[in-house]
Parts: C-alpha cells; structure tokens; sequence
C-alpha cells in the first residue's frame, strides 16, 4: 500500500537473492579450486552437480542458470497472475514464500546437502518470478502519472550520466 514500504521490501528482496545466489557460487569456486572430499567442502565435491561434472560444464554456471530458470519457465504465467490476483496479495505471499526458501536453504547448509541448495536457488528464482509482475504492476498504483514518468526516466538519465563519465576519464588519460 505504500511505495516505501514496497522499495524495502524489493530492496530487501534483492540483497537476500544476490546475497544467497553469491554464497552459492562461492562454494562452486570453492570446489573448482580444488577442495577435495576430505576438506570442508566435501559435501558439495561429493555431489554429482558439485565435483562430477563433466569438464565443459561448470559448476559455477549452475546456481545462476537455476535462478533463471524459473523466470522464462514461469514469467508469462505470474504476469498473468498479477493482472487477475491482487498485486498486494501477491506481494504478500512472495514475501512469505521467500522467507520459507530461505528455511530450506538453512536446512540445506545445517544438512549438507548441496542437491537441496541448489533446489532452493532455484525455488528463490520462482518466488522472484512470482514478486516481479506484481511489484512492477504496483508501481503505477502508487504514483501518480508525474511520477511515473519520472521513475521511468532514471534508468536512461543514470546510464547517460555513466557514458559521460567513462567518456571524460577516457579522455583525461590520453
């Protein structure tokens, strides 16, 4: 109901997806440079998506395919959702959704089972799937038509901003 309330909660929602999705990927560099079985990451080397994968595919690819997944999988369904459902309503259960993965994620690392980790990278990724639509949707509810408008225009006004300073540091260092 509150456009504050939203940024936090999407704030809040992309720290937590990022934040979870870079520990993940750690631990495949971990295994990609070379901790074995006897070692603390022996429980990810021991899986068959941690240390037996075939040499052209690599384990760092995983976790962040898997997040992805759900979006192309399930994007033009939760869109759909979004436009019959209540956004706030849908907002509400991502919220919980994503606080229940991050329960199995715990119970994932207090199991070590890296099989389950990388299935909660990937129920993290549909529950993100499911809060987009309906956060984006929300936006125009919450601001009136100026400030749509606005919101809209920060992305191209920052990425001008950025050309130019690249630009203007490029320069300086001929």
């Amino acid at each position: 109901r509150s456009f504050g309330a939203m940024t936090l909660s999407q704030f809040l929602g992309a720290f937590n997806d990022n934040a979870f999705k870079q520990v993940i990927v750690l631990l495949a560099t971990a295994v990609a440079a070379g901790a074995g079985p006897g070692e603390a990451m022996g429980w990810v080397t021991s899986h068959p998506m941690g240390g037996g994968l075939p040499s052209w595919l690599s384990a760092q690819a995983i976790p962040p395919f898997l997040f992805s997944l759900p979006f192309v999988l399930f994007g033009p369904l939760t869109g759909s959702l979004a436009d019959r459902v209540s956004k706030s309503r849908i907002i509400q259960v991502a919220n919980f959704l994503e606080i229940v993965v991050m329960g199995v994620a715990t119970l994932a690392f207090w199991l070590t089972d890296y099989g389950v980790l990388l299935g909660a990278v990937f129920l993290m990724g549909t529950q993100s799937a499911i809060f987009g639509p309906s956060k984006y949707g929300c936006i125009k509810a919450m601001v009136d038509r100026k400030g749509t408008r606005l919101n809209s225009s920060h992305k191209p006004i920052s990425y001008a901003v950025f050309c130019l300073k690249k630009k203007k540091q490029e320069s300086e260092h001929k």
